[in-house]
Parts: C-alpha cells; structure tokens; sequence
C-alpha cells in the first residue's frame, strides 16, 4: 500500500484596493487534484477505459463543500459494493468505480468499487469493527491527521484473498440487502412525511 498526499484545488478570491492585491476570505474548495504517482500507478486501469485519471478525481471533487479525508484507490474494480455499503456506520463513507456507468442501467447492476471515499477520519475508525477491510485501512490511516487529506493506494493482492474471495462471493446477497433496507426506509420517510 501507498500513501499520498492529496492535492486540493481552490477557487482563491482576492480583490485590488488602490492598485494592491489583498486576500478576501478564505479560499474555497473546489477539487481534487490527484499526486503524479498515482496517476502512473493507475494509469493503465484508466489508459483500458479511455479516461484521465486527473481529470477522474478533479470531476469527482466537483460539489463538494470541503475535500475528502482519505480516499483509497484499487488498481482495479471489485465486486465489494455490498460488503461496503452493509459495514458503513454512516453515510460519511461512499464509493465509486472508475468505468462511466450505463444509462439506463442494466437490470440488476450492482456497481463496482474503484475508490473508496471517507469524509473524516471519525467514519473509518467508527466502521473498523463492522469490516476487516476498514481494518486493514485503519491500520495504515489512523497516524494520519484529522485535517489530512490523503490518497491510498491498494492492488487487490494486497488484500487478504481468502477475505477478498468470500467479499466477491457474498456481494450480490449483501447488495440486494442494502437495497431492501433502503426501500424501507424510503417507504417510512414516505409514510412519516419526512
């Protein structure tokens, strides 16, 4: 595993007063911009999609009020979006796969995991005892800082596989329960006019 420091783009005001330049507020979040090593590393995961890895994750900054604590980057998609969304104590964890999703999407579509997102540091250590997964991460993040802003990278063989194996396996069924689970909730929010 690699770990990188996250680059942040910021939208800078400034305003001149009498022909002299002075700083207006606080800078704004405005994206992501990804460290050169681990464009390489990932650039022939996105050279096979026809894709920019910058421009992935300055896209995936875009709307956000502040930047991601940590996000982990595979070197490929896995079949884990079940494991990820049944061990997340919150919704302060998200993800995403790198491939551009189909529309309309196919019947059953269950979307792979690219990257994993944390919005703080609270999320992943909240979720290590629900995931061995968010353990192995933990491991490596829990030195960082709360107001770090991170990249790690991870190649599925690093990964214990036996654990890898059972996720991909178990991932369909994991799935379909977080869907039920979400239905219900919407049908409550519904019913209670939330």
């Amino acid at each position: 595993m690699e770990l990188f420091s996250q680059g942040i783009i910021t939208n800078q005001r400034f305003y001149y007063e009498n022909g002299k330049e002075i700083y207006d507020g606080e800078p704004e979040f405005s994206g992501i911009a990804s460290p050169a090593e681990l464009d390489i590393l990932l650039k022939p995961t996105f050279n096979h999609l026809d894709k920019d890895v910058a421009q992935y994750f300055v896209s995936l900054g875009i709307g956000l009020s502040k930047p991601f604590w940590t996000i982990i980057c595979f070197d490929s998609e896995l079949d884990i979006a079940g494991h990820i969304v049944t061990s997340r104590i919150d919704g302060k964890i998200s993800f995403a796969q790198y491939a551009d999703i189909t529309n309309p999407k196919p019947n059953g579509f269950i979307p792979k995991v690219g990257i994993i997102c944390f919005e703080t540091k609270d999320a992943l250590q909240n979720a290590v005892d629900s995931s061995f997964l968010f353990q192995m991460f933990w491991t490596e993040l829990k030195v960082t800082d709360d107001n770090d802003c991170t990249f790690l990278f991870v190649k599925s063989e690093e990964i214990n596989q036996p654990f890898l194996k059972k996720l991909i396996e178990e991932n369909h069924s994991l799935w379909e329960k977080y869907q039920k689970y979400t239905q219900m909730m919407a049908k409550i929010r519904y019913r209670d006019g939330l």
